[in-house]
């Protein structure tokens, strides 16, 4: 952990390398003058040559260094003052994105409410069954002229075969009495009265050839006025169903017209609201008690609806060998009536401090309420290493947060969050191993460094206020709390001020 050399005399000099961030720290006590000023990392103190010979000045630069170690840019204090931070920024962020949703979903409701309500019924397709009925009962109706038609056609055969018989009846008739006649012509008064008898059966079989000629006439126009009817009827059946069948097609070449029009607006509508972009400028107080300057950088993207977002950030400390980069996707999950029901929000990020990486995966849930507060719960696994393979540092913490968002005026947004997390599983830098003649499920073996130990847990304190300053461009600021139950830890510091700006 440390080089020590001593020089005898009256200066006294110590060497320590920085496991963390590499740098040699030299430590130098010049005792000529009786006494000196030992200056440590960020601890000073005066030593006696007699406290130098006690071993006080070497106990003491051991406790600091261990001290420093603690709370060092590679200590977990430090990664979980970061996390802290990030997990505070998301509370914000999914309350903010809660609310959105909540009034984008309720006006897009009523929209499609108000929508639904101004179209007219359709009486097109009453008035296709109508049509269908009135094809009913025509078609009843030419069945019943079919028969009538059937039955006139029989008795007109019957008379036409009555005339024909009585035709020929009567003319043989007159055939005899002509014959009589001629033979007897010495009887005129007989002959006379043949002929008159003659004459006037002609007249009768005149008379009734007239009236069947009459008769078949009269038929012969009632059938063909039948026929024609039947194939009157026939026609405007047929264009009825052609009538039918134009109007379908009409309905089916409206229905996909309407259908295409729908799916080009569908297409022609934006799935995605403009991406949002954020900067911010941030002082972070170390658990060292310095500060660092760091520009946070962010994207995000949420759905027309406001039910799902993305999200990007990158945070970048001036001393350009601390960076982090955490992605996360935001589900709303609504019910019928449009209000909210829970958000939950997946996150994986990625950390390097002084070339020590650190990788993290959290899952939150959130629930929100009609007050307007949102409670959640998260948990995130994490894993420090710092070189090939990864057995270096394992860590399991969870988080409880609450949070709500208070309108002060037309355009400033006050949004308090509070935020207590804890870490109950935590392994040491070797206690991460894969050995297959463990016994251990896949040969893993974790050891929690935290058993027996108390575990201590942190509380964030996150004050942010928003100023809308126009429709599209937002001002921020905000002032952030941590706190540990550790005595070692301090209370820490952070300001940021920033904006936002949608694309």
């Amino acid at each position: 952990m440390f080089v020590s050399s001593f020089t005898y005399g009256q200066i006294f000099s110590q060497t320590f390398v920085d496991r963390c961030t590499g740098e040699t720290k030299i430590v130098t006590a010049n005792f000529t003058q009786g006494s000196a000023v030992v200056s440590f990392y960020s601890r000073v103190r005066t030593f006696t040559y007699q406290e130098f010979l006690q071993g006080q000045l070497q106990a003491w630069l051991t406790e600091t260094y261990l001290w420093y170690s603690e709370l060092s840019p590679c200590s977990t204090a430090t990664q979980q003052a970061q996390q802290a931070q990030q997990q505070a920024q998301q509370a914000q962020d999914a309350a903010n994105q809660a609310s959105a949703a909540a009034s984008t979903a309720s006006t897009a409701a009523s929209a499609a409410s108000a929508a639904s309500s101004s179209v007219p019924p359709n009486t097109g397709s009453t008035n296709t069954t109508g049509g269908t009925t009135n094809g009913t009962s025509s078609t009843n109706n030419t069945s019943g002229s079919t028969n009538s038609s059937s039955s006139s056609s029989s008795s007109s055969s019957g008379s036409s075969e009555g005339s024909s018989s009585g035709s020929s009846s009567g003319g043989s008739e007159s055939g005899e009495s002509t014959g009589g006649g001629s033979t007897e012509g010495g009887e005129s008064s007989g002959g006379g009265s043949s002929s008159e008898e003659s004459k006037t059966e002609e007249t009768k079989t005149e008379e009734t050839k007239t009236e069947e000629k009459t008769e078949e006439v009269k038929e012969e126009k009632k059938e063909e006025t039948k026929e024609e009817k039947k194939e009157e009827k026939k026609e405007e059946k047929e264009e009825e169903k052609k009538e039918e069948k134009e109007e379908k097609e009409e309905d089916k070449k409206d229905e996909e017209k309407k259908e295409e029009e729908e799916e080009k607006e569908e297409k022609k509508e934006p799935k995605m609201l403009p991406i949002q972009l954020k900067a911010d400028a941030m002082a972070m107080q170390t658990p060292l008690g310095s500060y660092n300057a760091v520009m946070s950088f962010g994207a995000s993207q949420s759905s027309i609806y406001g039910d799902k977002s993305y999200n990007l950030n990158m945070m970048l400390w001036d001393n350009l060998r601390q960076v982090s980069i955490m992605g996360g996707i935001t589900n709303i999950n609504m019910k019928k009536d449009y209000s909210v029901s829970h958000i939950s929000t997946t996150s994986v990020g990625y950390s390097n401090n002084f070339s020590i990486s650190t990788l993290i995966v959290s899952q939150s849930f959130m629930k929100p309420f009609k007050n307007g507060l949102t409670v959640g719960v998260g948990i995130t696994a994490g894993t420090t290493f710092e070189s090939y393979p990864i057995k270096e540092n394992f860590m399991l913490s969870y988080n409880v947060l609450a949070t709500k968002s208070f309108k002060l005026t037309d355009r400033i947004t006050y949004s308090p969050a509070l935020i207590f997390t804890q870490t109950p599983f935590m392994s040491s830098r070797d206690g991460v191993g894969i050995d297959f003649n463990n016994g251990k499920p896949f040969g893993v073996s974790m050891k929690n460094d935290m058993e027996g130990s108390r575990i201590h847990f942190m509380g964030i304190m996150a004050n942010s206020f928003t100023v809308q300053l126009t429709k599209r461009f937002s001002f921020n600021a905000g002032w952030t709390i941590i706190k540990g139950s550790d005595p070692n830890l301090p209370m820490m510091h952070s300001f940021m001020i920033g904006s936002k700006l949608p694309f």
